[in-house]
C-alpha cells in the first residue's frame, strides 16, 4: 500500500467509515501533483526559496511553467567576478561560490563545497543566475555587481552578454556598481530598466570627460531620483544644472561657484 492508498483509507477510518468493501471506481479521478489546476501550483510555488525553485523548474515542463509565471522579488543579488577564476553570486545573503578547478567547477554553498568535473565555473555561475532571473515578473530590489581590476576579459564581456540577453530587460530598483573601467560600469547600467530604476551609486577608479558625458545623457541617469558618483572623475561645474531635481545626488567637481549652488537651491 503506497502512502496515497493510506491517506485516503485513513481518512474515510477517521469519519468513522468502516466499509473496507467500498468500490473506489465511483469516486472521481484522484489528481497527480502534476494535474493540479495552475492557480493551486502558483501558490505551491510561491513558498519556495530561490534555490528551491531552480530545482522546481528542471522536475518537469509544468512545473518549469509555474515556476516562470510568479511574481519574485528578490531583496538583494549580488555579483562578484574575482581575478582568480571565482564568480560569487548572492541571492538575498543566501552565497553560492563558484570556483575553476583543474577537473571542472567547486561549488561552495556556505560551506559545503562541491566537485563537478567537466564543466566550467562560468557556465555554471551564470546559467544558475540566468534561471533564477527566468520568470517574467521579476524584480530587484538591490543589484550590486563587483568586477575586480584584472578579471579576465572573456568572463567580463560574457557577462554583459548575458546582461544584454534578458528579454524583458533587467527591473532593479537600485544598483551600486564597483569596477575600475567606467566604460564597463556604464554598459552594465545601461541594461537596466529605466523607470524602474531609482537610485545609482557607481564607484570607479577612472573618470573620463566623455563618460560625464554619456552618463547624463542616459535614460537611467535622466529617470533616476538619487545618484551617487562617489568615484567617477571630476565633473565641470557646467553638468552640475543637469543634476537638479535629484531628490538626493553626489559628484566631484574641479570648482564650484556660489551662483551654483544658488541655482541648485531654486
Amino acid at each position: 500500500m503506497d502512502y496515497v492508498e493510506f491517506e485516503y483509507w485513513f481518512m474515510r477510518f477517521v469519519k468513522r467509515d468502516f466499509n473496507l468493501h467500498y468500490d473506489r471506481s465511483r469516486d472521481p479521478k484522484q489528481l497527480t501533483f502534476s494535474e493540479l489546476p495552475t492557480d493551486m501550483l502558483g501558490e505551491v510555488v510561491e513558498f519556495l526559496n530561490p534555490k528551491e525553485r531552480k530545482i522546481a523548474r528542471k522536475v518537469s515542463k509544468t512545473l518549469c511553467a509555474a515556476v516562470d509565471r510568479q511574481k519574485i522579488d528578490y531583496n538583494q543579488i549580488e555579483v562578484f567576478i574575482g581575478s582568480a577564476e571565482k564568480i560569487t553570486v548572492a541571492y538575498n545573503k543566501d552565497t553560492i561560490e563558484y570556483k575553476g578547478s583543474p577537473s571542472g567547477t567547486i561549488i561552495d554553498l556556505r560551506g559545503y563545497k562541491k566537485s563537478i568535473d567537466n564543466l566550467n565555473y562560468v557556465d555554471l555561475a551564470f546559467n544558475d543566475l540566468a534561471i533564477s532571473l527566468k520568470p517574467s515578473r521579476i524584480l530587484v530590489k538591490s543589484l550590486r555587481v563587483s568586477i575586480e581590476e584584472k578579471s579576465d576579459v572573456g568572463v567580463i564581456n560574457r557577462f554583459l552578454h548575458f546582461l544584454q540577453s534578458i528579454p524583458t530587460g533587467f527591473h532593479v530598483k537600485e544598483t551600486l556598481i564597483e569596477t575600475a573601467n567606467t566604460t564597463l560600469a556604464l554598459s552594465i547600467l545601461s541594461v537596466l530598466k529605466p523607470g524602474t530604476l531609482e537610485t545609482i551609486e557607481m564607484f570607479t577608479a577612472e573618470g573620463k570627460a566623455e563618460n560625464h558625458e554619456r552618463i547624463v545623457e542616459m535614460e537611467q541617469f535622466k529617470q533616476a531620483k538619487t545618484v551617487l558618483l562617489r568615484r567617477f572623475g571630476i565633473f565641470d561645474p557646467s553638468y552640475l544644472q543637469r543634476f537638479n531635481g535629484f531628490r538626493r545626488f553626489q559628484l566631484v567637481l574641479n570648482t564650484v561657484e556660489p551662483r551654483d549652488i544658488y541655482l541648485l537651491r531654486e
